[in-house]
């Protein structure tokens, strides 16, 4: 087994991480564009059995990462929202090409059913 104090020092130093973390998040609660961040904690493996030792149990935990919150559902919409203009905007370029023909005086259709 691992030394205890090494184990609780290790706790404490993630979960030192993840309150630092979540100060971070209320402090920005109001600021535009910061999103909520979370940390990802992970046990430390121990010792593996050999023929002359035992397992042992963990050897505390650490900090895998800090992740940054994520919507997919916002993103989904940000890229149905994004392609719907550019479909919006192809359509308006054949409109306008169309009225420009149909426009009288504009050298369109009515200048060659004129000639």
């Amino acid at each position: 087994m691992g030394n205890i104090m090494d184990i609780a020092s290790s706790a404490i130093g993630a979960y030192r991480t993840a309150l630092s973390v979540t100060g971070e998040n209320i402090a920005n609660v109001n600021t535009e564009g910061y999103r909520r961040r979370d940390v990802l904690t992970s046990q430390m493996g121990g010792a593996q059995t050999t023929v002359t030792t035992l397992a042992t149990g963990g050897q505390g935990v650490q900090v895998e990462q800090v992740r940054r919150a994520f919507d997919a559902l916002m993103a989904e919409r940000l890229r149905t929202s994004t392609s719907d203009v550019s479909a919006a905007q192809v359509h308006l370029d054949a409109a306008m090409a169309v009225e420009t023909q149909l426009l009288p005086n504009s050298g369109g259709i009515d200048a060659a059913l004129e000639g």
